[in-house]
């Protein structure tokens, strides 16, 4: 297994052997190259069997007036430091949106929104200070019922770098577009 789709790509796992059952390969990207070295017996079956299923990338871009964003049993709810940074976009100008929040545990083991986090921030102009629709932790500084944009995006960060085996961040968004 190749980790993209082409022949030169770094190898994942290379099998020798029938008859095991592997541990889960994670490719890099998007795709893979499976190269089966064995030809269906006289019966018609198989001798290699793969199951795949995609895990949403840890951010980018979603074009869509309304959807769903969340972390749980996505791939990205981590043990270590990590950023993942999504910009939802309504692909309409003149539109706002207005998220809410239906799960929400995002532990900052200090409080302060620091060690871990998830921010809000308008895209039209990410670097004002004007953009900042607010910065989100357990248990001190829970999102409100809804926060609206100021433009057609929103910048979306979720930062977490607890290394505690026993807790995990948990949080579901949704957001719709309306007419500004």
């Amino acid at each position: 297994i190749n980790d993209g789709e082409m022949v030169y790509s770094p190898v994942l796992l290379k099998v020798c052997q029938s008859g095991r059952n592997l541990s889960p390969v994670t490719t890099s990207g998007s795709e893979a190259l499976v190269w089966p070295s064995d030809l269906p017996d006289v019966k018609g079956n198989t001798r290699l069997q793969i199951t795949y299923r995609p895990v949403p990338a840890c951010g980018g871009t979603i074009v869509r007036s309304n959807g769903t964003l969340h972390n749980s049993l996505n791939g990205y709810n981590t043990r270590s430091v990590q950023s993942c940074i999504w910009t939802l976009d309504s692909g309409v100008v003149d539109r706002v949106l207005t998220i809410s929040f239906s799960k929400f545990t995002v532990y900052s083991k200090r409080g302060d929104c620091i060690d871990n986090y998830l921010e809000l921030r308008d895209a039209e102009f990410p670097t004002d200070a004007s953009s900042h629709l607010g910065r989100f932790c357990s248990p001190h500084a829970l999102p409100p019922s809804n926060v609206t944009s100021y433009s057609s995006k929103v910048i979306v960060t979720y930062m977490s770098s607890v290394k505690n085996n026993e807790i995990f961040d948990e949080w579901q968004l949704q957001w719709t577009s309306s007419k500004s």
